[in-house]
């Protein structure tokens, strides 16, 4: 670094903003009181003229302004690439192009990295403005907090990285779209030396439709990217844990696993005291140790009670031994009462490598609550873990501890239970400054280590010393109920429900409370008037559902209609959703609701990566029908065919990851032709699907996958207004129209038709080339170089608004038959390799159903298609001749335009989406399982029986020698007993 560089880069990458706010945004930054700085302006080639005018005008304005204006549109992530590139700073500072910094930010921020000099990351608190410049939702955020960040990017805005190691974790990563800096943050902090916090609003996010500001549920394609990003985190630091999708928008759970082989014991201290709960006389510690034993979720547990002796009565000891058998450890207690001194007996009583600590009037009410509890302990930097508790009347009682002035204080206490708090806070893992022992964990070595237990203020059980900084977590995990077994209900005053969760790794424990999921079934049986319903269907997509929908919302809503007619349907996607339908329910979801519509339905119908994001759907008992009529794992390899090889692994292994727990858990596989189904049929027996149970029920395996092409509008195209021909300025009404008749992407080859194009106009003066859409109406779809390059090579050649004509929008889907008719030949080319091959072009369906002339490559379904059916002619791929040929022919040639055009009309019909979804309709009629459901997989690796057995006999033998180490030969005896009394 040069002497004359500044100590921080401001980088902004800068698409289409409200020229007001860009204004905005750069008068805060140049009006820094910490003058050190430099601003770089990366424009991703803004498709406003005034934007990239205003930028230039304050590029020139002030010599600390640096503009870069990229050649191509290549999204948020290539846009920061190229601001890191240029950066000069010490630090890098992310601002977007229309938020607005403090005028001291800058300051603060330089004071506290003075003050801490080994800080690599720092963020700051921050608020919401509007367009009014009324400031809202002030985020007072927590120090340091790395677990929180796996749940949650909380740290977002104002950050500020050191670039050096902002480069050597490699910059932004492609692929991570919409939570670009969350993917970064989680690398640089996992190398950083120091984090630091300033707890001031030093930064205003701008919040306007469409910003993720405004709402997240704008930005679904974000969360899913987020998912990603911490997962892939996650995978790094060697946690055994699966990323979900949380119960807000925004946030993540981690669904750890406790490592095999890991004893738990959980000490219970009681009196035997009973009390009427729910309108019945009940034992308190009776029923804490069956909802405990009832929900280990396969986690070996010893149950510790230490009892009042002789207060305690003798039956509720009798059926404490009848509950829970061998697992049972009684030690009787005579001294004076001290709570926190028979948490310590018992300790000593205990034999597992963790302890929990529960008090006798929980009741636990969620299914993998001891899992979720003691897997973070394995974690070296988690010394405790504890859990959100409710009352039974469904407020909470615990969600963590905050000190004040000495005191000892619950936060939140009394709040409704079905509230996710502040930020979000309450529904995710995160660290807290202390918890209460009433459902707590800890490694037996820490316990130890801070000498056990004593009472403390408030009758709170308190460690002896703290524990070691970064050793405490709370997770937000509902598990349990106080004095109570009827979720939400109100019994007497003193009854308690508690929601256990555990925190992981460093500082303050947590609650992890995962609230109870309530499912809503939607509309069952309630036919609609006129016909039976067969089946409750949802479909799900993560595509935008609206006027303007590309290949995979398209095809979702026609899959809704068409069963809409026998069955109870639902169409649900995590994207927008501004179309509706009188036939069945179309609408955006959130986690939750997903989670609840899966719940009240029989079939769910999916496409995308949606069985990775949601892994529970594959343990559902579900219909599940996997639509693969798109080989994403093929089209990856030529959207990141640019990017460096270990990034295009990455998405490869991703996106396999993906395919194959479809390809494990569909009850159904939907294709869309021979072609793909011959190489879906190869995917199944490597994942060990095609075995003799599926075989023997259908040799032919079309009941297991089965042909469900894309599909045409039955109705026949009716043209209600000319959209090109007399509208387009430079084309005329009589002009011969060349439609490309749809989105121009990497793997398809618009530069051969355009140079064809230019060789007709020779003969056919008059000649035009239309592109009917630049602009993908999914947001997560960046511009491609394919497209840049075309509308370079039309400007090279002289074309562009003469003979090559680009609609920069996306036709909404109700008049694309207006666009269509108004083509007398429509086109389609593409390179010669695998995912082509594979394709199910849904433009040429376009094209059949307007009964247009179809020039296109040769060599996929399509090409086959046209030349056996006589549509108009296939070409070699990359062929100028062969184009240039076959459009002039039939531009010029009225008895072939004449006969192709009659022969695409005759097999339309083929092709409707009746047709084609003819055995999906049909299924659904009868909805069933896979053949080989329940079934071990043949798959290799997969976990069969012999390799069960292994794991078994390792996880035993770890178990005997612990119990020798702790307990001798006598404990190894119970465990024997106890395990063949559980199995006979």
């Amino acid at each position: 670094m040069t002497a004359s560089a500044p100590t921080f880069s401001v980088v902004t990458p800068v698409y289409n903003p409200p020229v007001g706010a860009l204004r905005e945004m750069v008068a805060s930054v140049l009006a820094q009181t910490f003058g050190s700085l430099e601003l770089i302006l990366v424009d991703d080639r803004s498709p406003e003229e005034e934007v990239r005018t205003v930028l230039r005008e304050l590029a020139a304005s002030d010599r600390r302004v640096v503009l870069v204006e990229r050649e191509t549109n290549g999204g948020i992530v290539a846009a920061s690439n190229t601001a890191l590139e240029r950066a000069r700073g010490e630090f890098v500072v992310l601002v977007d192009h229309d938020d607005v910094l403090e005028p001291h930010a800058l300051a603060r921020v330089h004071e506290e990295l003075v003050a801490e000099p080994e800080t690599d990351y720092l963020y700051t608190d921050e608020d919401k403005v509007d367009d009014t410049g009324r400031r809202y939702d002030v985020f007072p955020k927590p120090d340091w907090s790395p677990e929180r960040l796996r749940g949650q990017m909380y740290t977002s805005h104002l950050s500020v990285l050191r670039a050096e190691l902002v480069r050597a974790v490699g910059g932004f990563r492609p692929g991570f779209e919409g939570s670009q800096d969350h993917d970064l943050v989680l690398r640089v902090t996992e190398r950083a030396r120091r984090v630091s916090h300033v707890p001031e609003v030093l930064y205003h996010w701008r919040a306007h439709p469409g910003s993720t500001a405004a709402s997240y549920q704008e930005k679904s394609y974000a969360w899913l990217a987020g998912q990603r990003a911490v997962q892939d985190h996650v995978d790094r630091l060697g946690l055994r844990a699966t990323v979900e999708l949380g119960e807000l928008p925004g946030t993540y759970r981690l669904d750890r696993r406790a490592p095999s082989g890991l004893g738990v014991s959980v000490v219970i201290p009681t009196n035997g005291s009973a009390g009427m709960v729910w309108g019945e006389e009940r034992v308190f510690v009776v029923e804490c140790v069956r909802s405990l034993l009832g929900r280990t979720g396969g986690v070996p547990v010893e149950v510790v009670v230490v009892y009042d002796e002789p207060s305690t009565p003798a039956d509720v000891l009798e059926e404490l031994e009848e509950i829970a058998g061998a697992a049972l450890v009684l030690v009787p207690y005579r001294r004076p009462f001290n709570f926190s001194q028979k948490c310590n007996v018992g300790y000593l009583a205990a034999t597992g490598d963790v302890v929990v600590f529960l008090n006798d009037d929980l009741q636990i009410v969620t299914d993998d609550f001891l899992e979720q509890l003691v897997a973070p302990l394995s974690e070296p930097d988690v010394g405790m873990t504890g859990a959100r508790l409710l009352f039974a009347d469904g407020t909470l009682q615990h969600g963590g501890h905050q000190y004040s002035r000495g005191d000892i204080t619950h936060v939140f206490l009394g709040a409704d239970g079905t509230w996710g708090g502040p930020f979000s806070e309450l529904t995710i893992n995160r660290e807290c400054s202390g918890l209460t022992a009433a459902a707590a964990a800890m490694r037996r070595e820490v316990f130890e280590e801070v000498g056990g237990l004593l009472r403390g203020p408030s009758g709170e059980l308190q460690r002896r010393r703290p524990l070691p900084q970064g050793r405490q977590r709370r997770l937000p995990h509902g598990v349990g109920r106080r004095r109570g077994r009827v979720p939400l209900r109100v019994p007497h005053a003193g009854a308690e429900r508690a929601e256990v969760g555990v925190r992981q790794p460093p500082r303050a424990m947590g609650l992890h409370g995962r609230r109870p999921v309530h499912a809503r079934v939607a509309d069952q049986g309630v036919p609609r008037e006129g016909r039976a319903v067969v089946a409750r269907v949802l479909v799900a997509t993560l595509d935008t559902i609206g006027d303007r929908m590309a290949g995979p919302a398209i095809r979702a809503w026609e899959m809704a209609t068409a069963l809409s007619a026998e069955n109870d349907v639902r169409l649900v996607t995590f994207a927008g959703c501004a179309r509706r339908s009188d036939r069945f329910t179309a609408r955006h979801v959130s986690v939750p609701e997903f989670r609840a519509e899966v719940a009240g339905t029989d079939v769910v119908v999916l496409q995308g990566y949606l069985l990775r994001n949601f892994p529970w759907l594959s343990g559902s008992d579900k219909v599940i029908v996997v639509d693969l009529y798109d080989p994403f794992h093929l089209e990856s390899l030529e959207v990141l065919r640019n990017h460096p090889e270990e990034e295009r692994r990455g998405a490869m292994a991703g996106a396999l990851a993906e395919l194959h727990a479809q390809l494990r858990r569909g009850d159904l596989f939907l294709c869309a032709s021979e072609k793909q189904r011959d190489l879906w049929l190869g995917h199944l027996a490597a994942a060990g699907r095609i075995t003799p149970a599926t075989y023997d029920a259908d040799p032919s395996l079309r009941e297991l996958v089965t042909v469900v092409p894309f599909g045409l509008d039955p109705q026949p195209p009716a043209r209600r207004a000319h959209a090109i021909k007399g509208v387009v300025p430079g084309i005329g009404p009589e002009d011969p129209v060349v439609l490309w008749g749809g989105g121009v992407y990497n793997w398809f080859d618009p530069l051969t038709v355009i140079d064809a194009v230019e060789r007709v106009s020779a003969s056919v003066p008059n000649v035009r080339l239309y592109f009917l859409g630049m602009k993908h109406p999914n947001p997560d779809v960046p511009e491609m170089a394919m497209a840049v390059a075309a509308r370079r090579r039309a400007d090279e050649l002289g074309l562009t608004g003469t003979h090559v004509f680009f609609n920069e929008e996306w036709v909404p889907y109700e008049r694309r038959a207006d666009y269509l008719l108004d083509a007398d030949v429509a086109v389609s080319a593409h390179f010669d390799q695998i995912e082509t091959a594979f394709s199910f072009r849904t433009r040429m369906l376009d094209y059949l159903w307007t009964a247009r002339p179809i020039v296109c490559t040769a060599g996929d379904t399509f090409g086959h298609l046209v030349d056996a059916e006589g549509l108009g002619a296939s070409v070699e791929p990359g062929d100028v001749a062969g184009f240039a040929d076959a459009l002039e022919r039939l531009l010029t040639d009225r008895a072939e335009w004449e006969r192709a055009h009659g022969n695409a009309g005759r097999i339309a019909g083929n092709y409707t989406w009746p047709a084609a979804l003819a055995p999906l309709v049909e299924f659904c009629r009868s909805p069933r399982r896979a053949r080989d459901a329940g079934q071990p997989s043949l798959a290799p690796g997969s976990g069969t029986r012999t390799g069960a057995l292994l794991r078994r006999a390792r996880s035993d033998v770890a178990a005997t020698v612990r119990h020798l180490r702790t307990g001798g030969p006598r404990a190894v005896v119970g465990r024997i007993a106890w395990r063949l009394g559980r199995s006979s």
